[in-house]
């Protein structure tokens, strides 16, 4: 049974005012506006209905200590041992790239049943 996502919710809405908060401080004291990077994000989640931030958050899954998403082509290429090491760079961004691909024609309802 998933657990409640309640408090996760109060702490992204919280973070999400933080951002905005800090953002609209700098403004006013004609400072460089911090949070850039995630501002847009953050200004969007609250424009969420609040059934829509609760569904949304029931249907994500949350593992702790994956690697950034920055560094998931060379966790992979590090992964691939059966494949000589001068290669396996070069074959994990074509797995990526056929990944993602699949992924976008699921989204986008061109596939019509999940990726197992």
């Amino acid at each position: 049974m998933m657990e409640s996502r309640e408090g996760l919710l109060h702490a992204l809405e919280d973070e999400a005012k933080r951002v905005g908060r800090e953002r609209a401080e700098a403004a006013g004291e004609g400072k460089k506006s911090p949070h850039s990077d995630r501002a847009i994000a953050c200004d969007a989640f609250l424009t969420l209905p609040e059934e829509t931030k609760a569904t949304l958050l029931a249907r994500a899954r949350i593992r702790p200590k994956q690697p950034n998403i920055s560094a998931i082509e060379d966790v992979l290429a590090d992964s691939l041992t059966m494949v000589m090491r001068d290669k396996r760079a070069r074959v994990a961004r074509q797995l990526l790239k056929w990944w993602n691909g699949q992924v976008l024609d699921l989204l986008t309802k061109k596939r019509q049943f999940g990726i197992s």
